[in-house]
């Protein structure tokens, strides 16, 4: 029987790799960390339906792995128990957390939604790590988990422009919660590391000129006409490593057929990674598209936002010394129309790449990421700055390549020319 994965892509991720299965370890290794509680609203089941009364778990999606290894690569995972009608989760400053309620069998509920967004961005937060967000009492509302205390504007620092940037995502996590048993064998996917985890690759090949120590950067009002599109598809640890994958689609109008490689993941041959996209980098149209793991056959279902809705562009401005040498980078985080962007709400960490001609690199950054959260036990530098530790000669400096991901795991790359 074909199995089922329902993934839905809003500009992107969809369902999760290397996940933690431990209750309640949302960690991206002694991260900073904001607590979460709430208490339920009773109320009466019908014959065909569930009530918050009847949820025994929360699962906690706490944001980008970025550790990497067999867990990496993927959302952070947790489930928590619901004990005499409340809870108290854990999810780390720095990352796009939602929380789902399930009943005792794992059967989807509902999921939490506060001014119609299914998520809780933690990159600003009042307190820092010692936030907490009491939720306070939460009621059922079709599949809306509704807190009556809203934690946007006061716990967490956000401006109504952001949110609604935000809510481009606001059905993303309900339709993962719903196919968190891909399989149907009546367990959660994640348990057994074999979730598929999907996002949307944006690629702007002239995004326009970088800034230096006399000018600013320019956005060209040409930057859309050469963005291109694609997909990043790949399998938890609990996959035994396949030798091809084949994905096609859309169902009624299929326009994708392509059959990659694998590239192992670095598992010893469990896990798998593939990029995929159409001819022309042109977006992929919505829809239910079929997935083969060598001939075994998976689908899912694909909803994509245009990346215009949300696309930041990191805009650099370098300082070069007397002698003709990169000394440092100063960076912006803007949308087409220059309104600044707080990185700490969108981004997850960014880096940016000094290439010449022959789009050799000169220089790399290290990831930069808030200084608010910590990857494999260090702390980020920082979304705005980057000194390096010795002056490099850039006179062959042609463009500088940026990339980063946003907080669901989308990957965005654009080129800045002089």
């Amino acid at each position: 029987m074909k199995k089922t994965i329902l993934l839905i892509l809003i500009s992107t991720v969809v369902i999760i790799t290397g996940c933690k299965k431990d209750k309640n370890n949302n960690d991206n290794n002694n991260n900073k960390h904001v607590t979460i509680k709430g208490k339920l609203a009773g109320g009466k089941k019908t014959c065909d339906s569930l009530s918050l009364s009847d949820a025994r778990k929360v699962l906690v999606f706490g944001g980008l792995n970025l550790q990497g290894g067999s867990n990496g690569g993927g959302l952070l995972l947790s489930l928590v128990d619901i004990v005499n009608g409340s809870f108290s989760a854990t999810s780390n400053i720095g990352t796009a957390t939602a929380l789902v309620f399930l009943d005792a069998n794992y059967k989807y509920i509902g999921t939490l939604t506060t001014q119609s967004l299914n998520l809780l961005p933690l990159g600003d937060l009042i307190h820092g790590d010692s936030t907490t967000i009491d939720l306070s009492t939460l009621t059922l509302v079709g599949k809306s988990v509704i807190p009556s205390h809203d934690p946007f504007g006061n716990e967490i620092i956000i401006t109504q422009a952001e949110i609604n940037s935000l809510k481009e995502t606001e059905s993303f996590f309900e339709s993962l919660a719903k196919n968190i048993d891909a399989d149907n064998d009546g367990n959660l996917d994640y348990l057994s590391n074999r979730q598929i985890f999907v996002k949307s690759l944006f690629y702007i090949n002239d995004a326009g000129t970088y800034g230096t120590n006399t000018s600013q950067p320019v956005i060209a009002d040409s930057a859309f006409n050469s963005l291109g599109y694609g997909i990043n598809v790949s399998g938890g640890a609990g996959f035994v490593t396949p030798d091809t994958v084949r994905i096609t689609g859309p169902e009624g109008n299929p326009n994708l057929d392509c059959s990659v490689n694998v590239q192992n993941t670095g598992y010893s041959g469990h896990g798998w990674n593939i990029g995929a996209g159409r001819p022309g980098s042109l977006p992929l149209d919505p829809g239910i598209y079929d997935m083969y793991l060598d001939g075994a056959p998976f689908t899912f279902s694909f909803s994509n936002i245009d990346a215009k809705y949300n696309l930041v562009f990191v805009t650099p401005t370098i300082n070069i010394n007397n002698s003709g040498q990169l000394v440092s980078v100063s960076i912006k985080y803007q949308h087409s129309d220059y309104t600044v962007v707080n990185p700490d709400v969108m981004i997850t960490n960014v880096m940016l790449q000094f290439c010449d001609s022959t789009c050799h690199q000169i220089y790399n950054t290290p990831w930069l990421s808030s200084s608010n959260f910590a990857v494999n036990g260090t702390y980020g530098l920082g979304f705005y700055s980057y000194t390096l530790p010795t002056p490099v000669d850039v006179s062959t400096l042609k463009f500088i390549g940026i990339i980063y991901n946003d907080i669901l795991g989308n990957q965005y790359s654009n080129r800045w020319f002089k």
